[in-house]
């Protein structure tokens, strides 16, 4: 589903600390100018004069308008709205956010349908509604509150009264069995202890699947399943000690009878779903509670009622009113809208807002971001008070671990864990791991109520400072995580090696991890690997993302290094979430270490503040991106403290190999150790490149920077936990590194050979077990793949390992190896003497391909089985269309010898198996008869006079077969004349369509892929050759890679041809890389001989991917890239330079053309702005040319580029809506281009100009509680 882009700019204003109503305005006025640009754009297509812009067919510029003209009527209401009296004295509250929803609504359905805005004002609507309403629609309750705002339907009135079905309609509607209240069923009473209510819900409710669920799975219903009330139920005393604690007067009025009210409210608020998405049903839950209470256990219906009516009105109504539930003397039920006093919203009772809060939290379960903002403890007193604020951060903490052990997480559901909690026995268990002692706060607090007293003295939380001077005990750290003061620098699978650039060596052995580590102790030109002579000199490792530890927050992989107590003067930016800022050089984000932009220590301060206090409330990662749920702080790194490694789920494991989960327990552990040793080895290389540099002061200003000890600490972290506990160095000796290396790959080398079945031929590496050594054992067992999508190849983890303890390592891997092997052997033998396993299954069938020792122990069952097949009337019933022979040539049927996509198919045929272990078991009879069934075919395909591709796959698989089975086959010979008959007959057939070409190049394929000898079927196409060459300019660029084929097929001298082509094809040349692609594969080569040949091409190749007049300077550039392959050793000649630079001039004149013909047509723009545009499009343009550092930049773009910047010098700059990266991209152009000291000074003024507004801004920008800060 494409994004919005003005969501996403809402929630961004938003996260700035802006106000609802102002993020809302900032974002409008963003939509409304795009808007009114997009309709300026669309004319210039309608003139024809728009070189840049083609014309839209959806172009509507009325429709257009008529919504530019609603945004800016909302934009005057929001800032009457913001003007107003109420607004200016009680800034955000339930009652102006309604105000804002309302004028939002009022004009949403007048707006395109399905359009952005009304995509953003529907956004809007629900997101900030449901903070203090509820927004949901009812099964029951008509019309929505949605529908209401945006004047689709009529308000609701005062006694508005809806009629509910009859309690048994309801429960046949919900597809539970039997009659669920009849008292004659049990003898519960509310004094009963919850568990049993917990029973009588499984037994009664939820053990049965949605009435519309089609899915049978052991779980009934999966994300609202008892496991769910079941926990929300025993946060009920949690929140209620809470808000006894902080001085709520109702709360300390309850008893334990109320709170197992409040906990069987709980356990039926989704009793009435029919399904997992949004909750239609609160009104029906609600009933199905009212006849629990009065019907099975018989409380009063007065009391009945209210705790029905807390249960539907958690989220209270929009319409300032309250539903109330009656029943008349009949029994029947009907909910009432009650309009509440003086048009306010009616106060929520302590029932509401505990039953409220204990599902707001755990709707954690089911969002990548929790935002405590919903939580009614938040609003009323968190967020007014420091203590309770960090006492709930702790409770969302803990309700998290508490939610992902029970295998319930967003990131990760795990069946197999839900399972022990979806049952009549969750109560038990749940309560057994809240007091498990992981969960402080919710064991403190979920037994029984607690009296004041007891809570005023009851510390849940140690808010004891961080100690600078002190050591990392684990205290400190406590405090360190609490107080920011930890970032991470995550290295996702550390020993890999890294992709190979195009314009950078890569050296093949410095794995991610050195290179890492070695960059962050760059100084003076130390650890500095550059192609320049001299290399550029360079410090530090400069914005790298890291993120901060705290508060729940997730890493990006499962190991890294640390950074404890970070210099605020190099951090660059503070994000909530990871902002894909990229990996390796972040040039568009070069900008941020220029002095211009570096922010003071206080606002860096102020930033990461903010950031920790939405940490408190869940609020971060993305909020829609499984596994992101971390934030991202861009950091200029010179030194690291630590190591971590987290076995929590992350997203760089499930990039690194798809699943978020570690691929073992001991992996990341190991990764860390990697990182360690491999930090050591950095470490005294750079040590004595200091003392080289520097002499005899090297050693102090080495000391000064990186410290005495080399070997740095390894802490376990988790964000699940809030948790980062150091690893005790003495448990992490050689001995017990060997033995976690041991276990790891066992685990693996177990899992492998219980998988042995599984087809492996569309992996890209072969991963099968019997092929693999103890290096690929090492990295499968780490990693899963030996291939990384973030690296050029995985590596074994122990390469930072010294030789003793690497060999080490590999012997007891090897040994394991051979135990385990011997093991599953074993095991196999008995299998295959008891009739358990046949020699015939792919199981069994490769262990004995792998194995001679088995296949000498089994050699009885191995015949018995042969006979079986061969004897028993299976072999007579085998079709050749049931055997699937892979696209690539086969030449042998020896197992261990064969490719994966071989002998993958290979194990799909009994009758390949059967013939290979016939011939392995001396078994010549019953090999013949195999033999003899090819030869039956044979006659078959031969008798028949079928035609067509499909009978040429026929006979070219029976081939296949015979030249491996049989052949000396006396057939043969006839198969391959019919094969030559039909490659003949089909070639034919090609010559008619258009597609021959293409055709033709298939066929080509086909032939190869079968094995067929080419010498066979070389002379037929020379047809096609002959077809093409007649009608040669007209073949278009795309057909030769088609043509390539045919040519090398027929061995044809390619120079001829492609020299007629060019000289002779009339049109330009579009999408050309193809085309070069194509030349380089008929090792064609242009050199200064046919100079005039390479000119007409130059001149031929369109500079636009696509038939559209406007340049585009990128793709033109990668075609000659491209282009510069096809050169004597793949460099332009001086000629060849001067007639791509004579090409780039005549471009450079084509974009000034464009620029000066658009221009008159962007007059919404002011003067000012307009030039500074002119400005930054001539950069971007140059900077393309610089990029590919070939060309030098035509003098004319020069020109127009200082001609555009010195106009800049004589304008207002405030009319100017500056960008830091297209200005860092102009200084960076600036720097590049002859005579830069005439430009300077307008660059400098631009800079100062920048500067005091951005801080003008930070400072102007005032935090509001609704934002969530």
């Amino acid at each position: 589903m494409k994004v919005n882009e003005y969501i996403e700019l809402y929630e961004q204003h938003k996260y700035e600390g802006h106000s609802t109503i102002d993020s809302l305005l900032l974002t409008l006025n963003t939509l409304k100018q795009n808007r009114e640009d997009w309709i300026n754009q669309n004319k210039l297509g309608y003139f024809g004069i728009g070189l840049r812009f083609d014309k839209n067919p959806f172009f509507q510029p009325k429709v257009t308008q008529k919504n530019i003209t609603i945004i800016g009527t909302i934009i005057d209401q929001l800032n009457a709205l913001k003007a107003s009296e109420d607004y200016q004295r009680e800034g955000e509250t339930a009652e102006t956010r309604l105000k804002m929803l309302n004028i939002l609504g009022t004009q949403c359905n007048e707006l395109s349908k399905k359009g952005e805005t009304q995509q953003l004002f529907n956004y809007v609507i629900q997101e900030e509604g449901s903070i203090d309403f509820s927004m949901r629609e009812s099964s029951l309750i008509t019309p929505s509150p949605v529908d209401i705002l945006t004047e689709k339907r009529e308000p609701y009135v005062d006694e508005q009264t809806w009629v509910c079905p009859s309690v048994q309609e309801l429960i046949e509607s919900k597809g539970i069995p039997g009659n669920l209240f009849d008292p004659a069923e049990t003898d519960l009473t509310l004094e009963h202890d919850l568990h049993e209510h917990v029973q009588w819900a499984y037994n009664y409710i939820y053990q049965y699947a949605y009435p519309t669920s089609y899915e049978e799975t052991p779980i009934a219903r999966f994300h609202h399943g008892i496991q769910h009330v079941t926990r929300a139920a025993n946060y009920a005393r949690v929140f209620a000690n809470l808000y006894r604690k902080y001085g709520d007067e109702e709360a300390q009025h309850l008893t334990e009878n109320d709170i197992k009210l409040i906990q069987i409210a709980l356990l039926f608020h989704d009793s009435a779903r029919e399904g997992d998405n949004e909750d239609l049903w609160d009104h029906e839950s609600a009933i199905l509670l009212y006849y629990y209470l009065t019907r099975v256990l018989h409380v009063d219906r007065q009391t009945a009622k209210q705790v029905a009516e807390a249960t539907a009105n958690k989220d209270p109504s929009p319409e300032k009113g309250y539903f109330e539930l009656n029943e008349d003397e009949d029994g029947q039920l009907s909910w009432q809208f009650s309009q509440f006093e003086e048009g306010l919203f009616p106060p929520k009772t302590i029932y509401q807002k505990i039953i409220h809060d204990c599902d707001c939290l755990d709707i954690i379960r089911a969002r990548n971001q929790y935002d405590a903002n919903y939580l009614d403890f938040y609003k009323e007193i968190a967020s007014q008070n420091e203590l309770a604020l960090e006492e709930m951060a702790e409770l969302i903490i803990e309700a998290r671990g508490l939610i992902h052990h029970q295998g319930d997480s967003y990131i990760t559901k795990d069946e197999a864990s839900k399972l022990e909690y979806e049952n009549e026995e969750a109560h038990a268990r749940i309560i057994a791991d809240m007091d498990s002692g992981a969960y402080p706060v919710l064991q403190a607090l979920h037994e029984r109520l607690l009296s004041v007293e007891e809570l005023q003295t009851l510390t849940l939380v140690d808010l004891t400072p961080f100690d600078e001077t002190a050591p990392m005990t684990e205290q400190n750290l406590t405090a360190a995580l609490r107080e920011g003061r930890i970032l991470a620098r995550g290295v996702t699978t550390p020993s890999a090696l890294p992709k190979p650039k195009a314009n950078k060596p890569i050296l093949p052995d410095e794995t991610l991890a050195e290179k890492e580590i070695r960059k962050s102790m760059r100084a003076d030109g130390i650890n500095t690997k550059s192609r320049k002579e001299p290399p550029n000199p360079k410090d530090k490792n400069p914005l790298r993302s890291t993120s901060i530890l705290g508060y729940g927050s997730g890493v990006y992989p499962a190991a890294g290094l640390l950074i404890f107590n970070p210099n605020l003067k190099q951090i660059r930016r503070v994000s909530i979430e990871d902002f894909d800022s990229g990996r390796g050089q972040k040039a568009h984000l070069a900008h941020l270490q220029e002095k211009e932009y570096n922010e003071s220590q206080e606002m860096v301060g102020q930033e990461l503040d903010d950031l920790r206090q939405k940490m408190k409330l869940g609020l971060f990662g993305k909020k829609n991106q499984q596994g992101s749920n971390y934030v991202e702080i861009l950091y200029d790194i010179d030194r690291y403290d630590a190591i971590f490694f987290t076995n929590d789920p992350t997203i760089g494991n499930y990039i690194a190999y798809d699943d978020f989960n570690p691929a073992h327990r001991f992996s990341p552990l190991l990764q860390a150790v990697y990182l360690q040793k491999q930090y050591e080895r950095q470490y005294e290389a750079t040590r004595a490149a200091y003392r080289e540099r520097y002499g005899e002061e090297g050693e102090a200003l080495f000391l000064q920077r990186f410290g005495s000890d080399p070997r740095l600490p390894i802490h376990e972290y988790s964000g699940l936990n809030n948790s980062l506990v150091p690893c005790d160095a003495a448990l992490l000796t050689e001995e017990n590194i060997v033995h976690m290396w041991v276990d790891m790959c066992s685990d693996f080398m177990r899992d492998s050979l219980l998988h042995l079945d599984e087809d492996t031929s569309h992996y890209v590496h072969d991963s099968f077990f019997y092929s693999l050594n103890v290096e690929d054992i090492k990295v499968c067992s780490m990693y899963k793949i030996k291939v990384n999508t973030l690296a050029q190849k995985n590596q074994p983890a122990d390469l930072s390992y010294d030789e003793p303890l690497r060999k080490q390592v590999s012997d007891a891997i090897e040994k394991a190896r051979e135990n385990i092997v011997a093991e599953y052997e074993h095991s196999l033998l008995e299998k295959l003497g008891n009739n358990q396993e046949s020699a015939l299954s792919t199981t069994g069938f490769l262990v004995l391909q792998y194995s001679p020792h088995l296949r000498e122990q089994a050699a009885d069952k191995i015949k018995a089985d042969l006979l079986d097949f061969v004897y028993s009337g299976e072999l007579d019933a085998c079709q050749l269309a049931s055997i699937s022979l892979p696209d690539v040539p086969i030449s042998t049927l020896d197992i261990p010898h064969c490719n994966a996509k071989a002998r993958n198919a290979f194990c799909k045929s009994k009758l390949i198996k059967a013939f290979i272990l016939c011939q392995q078991s001396g078994l010549d009879n019953e090999a013949q008869l195999i033999r003899n069934k090819l030869g039956e075919w044979a006659e078959q395909l031969l008798s028949n006079n079928d035609s067509g591709e499909s009978a040429l796959n026929k006979r070219l698989k029976l081939r296949q077969l015979m030249m491996l089975m049989d052949p000396e086959n006396p057939l043969l010979p006839a198969i391959d004349a019919s094969v030559q008959a039909l490659v003949s007959q089909l070639i034919t057939e090609y010559a008619g369509n258009k597609s021959y070409l293409q055709s033709s190049h298939l066929l080509i394929k086909t032939l190869h892929a079968a094995g067929y000898p080419r010498s066979q079927y070389q002379d037929d196409f020379r047809v096609v050759f002959d077809k093409v060459n007649e009608v040669l300019p007209a073949l278009r660029p795309s057909d030769w890679t088609y043509y390539v084929k045919v040519i090398k097929l027929l061995k044809e001298e390619p120079a001829p041809v492609i020299t007629r082509w060019i000289a002779e094809y009339e049109d330009k040349i579009y999408n050309g890389e193809e085309l070069l692609i194509a030349f380089k594969n008929l090792d064609f080569t242009f050199n200064d001989e046919n100079l005039e040949l390479f000119n007409v091409l130059v001149q031929k190749l369109h500079y636009n991917m696509q038939p559209r007049p406007y340049v585009q300077l990128s793709y033109w550039f990668k075609l000659i890239k491209e282009l510069e392959g096809l050169t004597k050793n793949h460099q332009f000649s001086e000629s060849q330079l001067k007639i791509l630079s004579d090409r780039l001039g005549e471009m450079a004149g084509k974009l000034i053309e464009e620029a000066q013909l658009t221009s008159p047509f962007y007059s919404y723009y002011s003067q000012e702005h307009k030039g500074y545009l002119r400005l930054t499009s001539y950069a971007e343009e140059i900077n393309t040319i610089l990029k590919a550092n070939s060309l030098p930049v035509p003098d004319s773009l020069i020109n127009e580029f200082n001609a555009a910047l010195s106009a800049l010098d004589q304008f207002d700059l405030n009319q100017i809506q500056f960008n830091k990266a297209r200005i860092h991209l102009v200084k960076a152009v600036h720097s590049q281009l002859p005579r830069p000291e005439e430009r300077a000074h307008v660059l400098e003024k631009i800079a100062d100009f920048m500067s005091t507004k951005a801080q003008d801004e930070k400072e102007a920008i005032k935090p509001s509680p609704a934002a969530g800060l």
